[in-house]
């Protein structure tokens, strides 16, 4: 009889069961269709074809900037699906849609995307996505790098630790993986330019020697190739959460993850950055299009030095406030820094686009080439910081003064201000004092006028 009760009891614990499984099944359909009625979400599927196009032609400007795009439209479509119901931050069915969103979402996203759930509720599904947060912290920009241990073709041993006190770039690839191919042109070259001062590595996932020497031998790279064959089961991939192939990260010497996941021209663009910090301006390799395309990206202002070779006060600034730690700081975390022979290639089009007449000539460009602000002659460092600064406030910039002059701002201060802007901007250094002159008789006309 008692064996009879408990079968009964397990049963109905089967029924219960499935009726909720049912239920949250026709939940999701539920949120499901309302996600897809979302045009941010219709919007975000079309971006995935063009991020497709962009790889397959090797364009990773472009597929950040567009996978930035669709980061965005997918957040929206989570705060769209979050406020679908009034429980939706506590439903399963919702927390199971929004997690299979996160995918295309970055660290930071993610995190805030479980932060928006209610506290205590936990399903599985969010337990998952929070464990491969947890994996992916340990790997960040920041974070130690993992120790590990591998092993070259003739069984020598190598550690994190052989390396210690050197830059060095890492990458995991596997000799079936395609796509790792496509990247050995990339990094063969920033290995012929950085090979005395990183040490260039790559840690193989494989679990066949034949094939991983044959893969060698095929592709004949002179940096150290690793392996513990492995393949998916090794402890490095584990330690540094490879969950695919190629995967690229750079680690200082003080044993720090500076960067990851890097593909084509962005592992010279680290590595530049990196052997650059603390040595002023790091200025940009590339075309002016190469600069619009990273400053619509990182939504930062490119700062543009317009110079000619037979310029002193360009080569003042270039030797003397250029290479200024303070001056580097600054201009490397807030511009995309380029420059250009105002006579040379490019160069042309740029002096004749943006009508400069002095030497040199700074300019703040936003992304679309829209000038923002201009500086024209040699300065001492902190004078230059302080004229660029001011560009970056609408309020002192020449775009903001020429629209407040447009809608007919005539304020003698602000007049003044302007004037002596435009003094630098038409190329009339000379005249300048004559600007302060003019500026000083509005003002005191103004003062009159006013009865002030």
């Amino acid at each position: 009889m008692r064996r009879l009760v408990v079968l009964f009891c397990l049963f109905l614990l089967c029924i219960q069961e499935i009726y909720a499984q049912q239920q949250v099944s026709d939940e999701l359909r539920a949120y499901n269709d309302y996600l897809l009625s979302l045009s941010c979400y219709k919007a975000s599927g079309e971006l995935n074809m063009a991020i497709g196009e962009k790889f397959m032609e090797g364009d990773i400007a472009g597929v950040r900037r567009l996978s930035a795009e669709r980061e965005k439209l997918l957040m929206q479509s989570i705060d769209s699906v979050l406020a679908f119901r009034a429980d939706a931050k506590k439903s399963e069915a919702a927390a199971q849609l929004v997690t299979r969103l996160v995918f295309n979402l970055g660290f930071e996203n993610t995190g805030k995307v479980l932060n928006r759930f209610e506290p205590g509720f936990d399903p599985l599904c969010l337990q998952e996505v929070r464990q491969s947060l947890e994996k992916e912290s340990k790997v960040r920009p920041g974070m130690p790098a993992a120790d590990f241990k591998v092993f070259d073709r003739e069984g020598k041993e190598y550690t994190l630790a052989s390396f210690k006190g050197k830059y060095i770039f890492l990458e995991f690839s596997a000799s079936w993986c395609s796509w790792c191919k496509k990247e050995i042109p990339s990094i063969r070259q920033a290995y012929e330019r950085f090979k005395d001062s990183v040490v260039f590595i790559t840690i193989h996932l494989d679990d066949n020697r034949d094939k991983w020497l044959k893969d060698l031998e095929t592709h004949a790279v002179p940096w150290y190739c690793l392996t513990d064959l492995k393949a998916w089961k090794s402890p490095v991939a584990k330690a540094y959460n490879i969950a695919g192939v190629p995967n690229c990260f750079i680690i200082g010497k003080d044993g720090l993850i500076k960067a990851k996941e890097l593909r084509r021209e962005e592992i010279t663009q680290q590595l530049e950055k990196l052997l650059a910090a603390g040595k002023g301006i790091q200025f940009r390799t590339g075309s002016f299009q190469d600069a619009l395309q990273e400053a619509e990206a990182t939504g930062k202002l490119i700062f543009l030095d317009g110079y000619t070779s037979w310029c002193a006060p360009c080569k003042m600034m270039n030797t003397t406030v250029f290479t200024d730690p303070e001056v580097g700081h600054f201009f490397n975390e807030h511009f995309i820094n380029v420059k250009f022979d105002m006579e040379k290639g490019e160069g042309r089009e740029l002096l004749k686009r943006y009508g400069m007449q002095v030497f040199p000539t700074y300019l703040l460009l936003d992304a679309a080439g829209n000038e923002v602000h201009r500086v024209v002659g040699g300065h001492d460092a902190g004078e230059f910081i302080r004229l660029i600064r001011e560009g970056m406030d609408p309020e002192n910039s020449i775009a903001g003064m020429q629209k407040r002059y447009e809608t007919g701002d005539r304020e003698a201060d602000f007049l003044r201000r302007y004037i002596t802007t435009l003094g630098g901007d038409i190329g009339l250094i000379k005249f300048r004092p004559y600007w302060m002159s003019f500026a000083g008789k509005m003002e005191r006309r103004l003062t009159k006028r006013t009865g002030s």
